[in-house]
């Protein structure tokens, strides 16, 4: 009788620990699935800011190419202070003449954010500017 009732309670004892493992494993890999996503949602927001960025980067070489022509770019950096969520950001910008077109100007723009870590949305805008028609910019 005795021994009926340890086997009893080492089995109820072994289905428990069984219980418990999944449940932690499953547990595991909610946690494992949340982290991927926050990971995933950082990597979409670190894009969207460095295409804004891009844009912004080609809208600054159309202002200065329209107060200067002889304007060839710049790397724009941005400080923690000025960026979004403190970050800082690098925008590359380089012109240079058009080919037969000594009146336009091709505006190549490379923005990085965040430019301190290894893993960093780029994104890129390049386009052409009118000297002539300072409203003509693609």
């Amino acid at each position: 009788m005795k021994r009926k009732s340890s086997q009893r309670r080492g089995a109820v004892l072994l289905m428990a620990l069984i219980c418990l493992t999944l449940l932690v494993m499953f547990g595991a890999s909610l946690l494992k699935l949340a982290l991927m996503e926050r990971k995933a949602l950082e990597s979409r927001q670190q894009t969207s800011q460095a295409r804004r960025l891009a844009e912004a980067g080609f809208e600054r070489a159309a202002a200065r190419l329209a107060d200067d022509p002889a304007y060839r770019g710049e790397t724009w950096s941005l400080s923690g202070d000025e960026a979004v969520s403190g970050r800082p950001a690098a925008v590359t910008i380089e012109v240079g003449i058009v080919d037969d077109h000594p009146d336009r100007r091709r505006i190549m723009v490379q923005a990085d954010y965040p430019s301190d870590a290894a893993t960093r949305a780029r994104q890129s805008k390049q386009g052409e500017f009118n000297l002539a028609n300072p409203g003509d910019a693609s």
